[in-house]
Parts: structure tokens; sequence; C-alpha cells
């Protein structure tokens, strides 16, 4: 019921937004994306890596904002953001999955805690969708 009731919200938020509202900079969607992907990481609680685990993020990170990067584009109609929108949901979710897959199980117990605390935040990719574990 959750999952349909955020679908309807998606919809009627995106057909009654200008398109221009999601007109952002190549910087700006990179940036937004690394602070999702670091958000996973650190909020409420962050998560102390060890530098094997830092570069293997690193390395998530860099992919997962170049595959982001490029599901935007000129998309100006509703049905079309709303597409983008559900893409990056579920690259998310395979990035989430990725990154904690990487994490020893103490690890993966805050990273669980940590996407519970963003649920039904502002973010794109913060779980509406639960992640599958």
């Amino acid at each position: 019921m959750n999952r349909i009731l955020g679908y309807a919200a998606m919809i009627a938020l995106l057909a009654t937004t200008p398109a221009a509202a999601f007109a952002q900079s190549e910087s700006e969607q990179t940036k937004a994306a690394g602070a999702v992907f670091d958000r996973w990481l650190t909020h409420p609680k962050a998560i102390t890596l060890a530098s094997d685990q830092r570069h293997r993020v690193d390395s998530l990170r860099g992919a997962y904002i170049k595959e982001e990067a490029g599901l935007h584009g000129g998309t100006k109609d509703g049905a079309a953001r709303m597409q983008v929108v559900i893409k990056v949901r579920a690259l998310a979710t395979k990035y989430q999955k990725a990154v904690r897959d990487g994490l020893k199980p103490e690890q993966q117990a805050v990273f669980d805690k940590n996407l519970d605390a963003q649920k039904g935040t502002s973010s794109p990719t913060n779980d509406v969708f639960k992640l599958d574990r």
C-alpha cells in the first residue's frame, strides 16, 4: 500500500512540476549523486571503513555517478521523468546492495539502520522502496 501511495505521490509531483525544475547541470547531478551515496554510509550514524573498503566504496561511487548521469537527459513530460525516477531508484538499490556486500556484519547492521532512517526523505534514491536483503 505504501508503495502505491509513494508512486501516486511521485506521479502527482512530476506531473505538476515544470521541466525547468528538473534541469540540473552535470556537476550538480554529480554532486547530488555523490552526496546520496555518502549519506548511506554516514546518516544518521557513520560507518568507519578500512582502506580496502574505502577504495571499493570510492570505485562504486564513481560507477554509480556515471550510471546515474546517463539516466538524466531531456525529460520534459511527467511520464518520462517518472521513468527516470524509477530507474534511479533501481540503480540506487543495486549500488546499496553492492556497498552492503562489502561491509562486515556489524557494519551491515549500521548500514541497514541508516537506510531505514532515510526512508521517506525527499531524496529520489532513498528507500520508499525497501532494499531487498
